[in-house]
């Protein structure tokens, strides 16, 4: 019985920390396009860019996984990020110091990226050409 109920606790740990976490996959992930906003709403068209190097996509995937969440965190976005392995998109605020992201599907949480990774995602950003 006893054995029964640490199963059954260890299960539950694996289940609340599955369906919290923001981490995304770059697995069968084939390209990540970045569109710029306009007043962190309207959809630039026109300003896409691709990633389709695996190891830049590999890189950017890294960089925002690494971002810490914060709590009631608000911000103005300047990306929108589409991931095309159906892991859904997000909203970016980057400037040459500071980042934030926030899932397009669940503002409730969001998150600041390490200076680290708003540097290499920045350069990410501007080695492609839309």
């Amino acid at each position: 019985m006893k054995k029964l109920l640490i199963l059954l606790f260890s299960l539950l740990i694996v289940f609340v920390v599955g369906c919290s976490s923001k981490t995304f996959s770059s697995k069968n992930l084939e390209r990540i396009d970045i569109y710029e906003l306009d007043n962190g709403t309207e959809l630039k068209l026109n300003t896409r860019i691709s990633l389709t190097d695996p190891e830049e996509i590999k890189q950017f995937i890294n960089a925002i996984n690494k971002s810490e969440k914060s709590e009631e965190l608000t911000f103005e976005p300047n990306y929108q990020v589409e991931l095309t392995n159906l892991e859904g998109s997000f909203f970016l605020s980057l400037n040459e110091t500071q980042g934030y992201l926030v899932r397009a599907n669940d503002e409730s949480e969001s998150y600041i990226l390490s200076e680290n990774s708003v540097v290499l995602i920045n350069n990410l950003i501007s080695n492609v050409s839309p």
